[in-house]
């Protein structure tokens, strides 16, 4: 392989890369959205009124952490991407692999620069704050507004009771 032909390689996986980890971001937010709608549905169905309501938010939390995680990588490789592009215009190639001579102090000066770097950056972001804080609001929303009316899906409730007597005395559940 020539460099020209190495240099396509560099930028085409970290292309892929970058695109991975959009992906998992976006899975970040489908999986959260999915499985609150899961189990919102079956807190309304389910006779779950033991668990105290603020603790249906928790799943919200690994999604949240997760999805930075994976927006913090991504833009580490957009910047390696982009220093890749900027040493081809000064003709000189920047290695993406780290030198490290095992001094446990440059790694941990490394780890803690990338965190500080791309993690708490990525946390702040408006990709996540436009999005969690607003889901975490919705369902607070729902639940707490739910809670205070009654609701003719839940099993245990007075509406409910009245209306199944009324299907059954109409023969509507009848076999």
């Amino acid at each position: 392989m020539n460099k020209k032909e190495k240099l396509k390689y560099k930028l085409e996986t970290l292309q892929s890369i970058i695109s991975r980890m959009a992906n998992n971001s976006s899975n970040c937010k489908f999986w959260c959205v999915t499985l609150l709608s899961a189990i919102i549905v079956f807190y309304f169905t389910e006779e779950i009124n033991n668990i105290n309501q603020n603790a249906l938010l928790l799943p919200i939390i690994p999604f949240w952490l997760l999805d930075t995680y994976y927006l913090g990588f991504e833009r580490y490789f957009v910047d390696q991407f982009n220093k890749t592009l900027s040493g081809i215009n000064k003709k000189i190639i920047i290695s993406t692999n780290r030198n490290l001579d095992g001094n446990i102090c440059t790694m941990l000066s490394s780890r803690i620069s990338f965190i500080l770097n791309y993690y708490v950056k990525s946390f702040f972001s408006f990709s996540i704050w436009g999005f969690y804080p607003l889901i975490v609001i919705i369902v607070y929303c729902v639940i707490h507004t739910s809670s205070t009316s009654p609701s003719p899906f839940r099993p245990g409730s007075v509406a409910f009771r009245e209306t199944s007597k009324i299907y059954v005395n109409y023969g509507i559940y009848a076999n």
